[in-house]
């Protein structure tokens, strides 16, 4: 790997609850700075901020988000 090269780091999102959905996206963002600070890469992980923005579940819809498109 060189230094800038661009990484997608990919790990798991989808939890039994909103609390483990989070834990996880918070490890994916722990993720990409890790290989981000050793490697010098560009790393990204959508999936630790995207779910913020998009709308997913009825229980956020009440809530100003970006709609999705997808059957949820």
């Amino acid at each position: 790997m060189k230094k800038n090269d661009l990484v997608y780091i990919c790990s798991p999102l989808s939890a039994p609850t909103e609390q483990g959905i989070r834990k996880n996206m918070e490890k994916a963002a722990y993720y990409a700075g890790l290989i981000s600070g050793v490697t010098g890469c560009r790393a990204i992980a959508p999936h630790s901020f995207l779910p913020e923005y998009l709308e997913t579940t009825s229980r956020r819809r009440g809530k100003r988000r970006l709609p999705s498109g997808f059957p949820y």
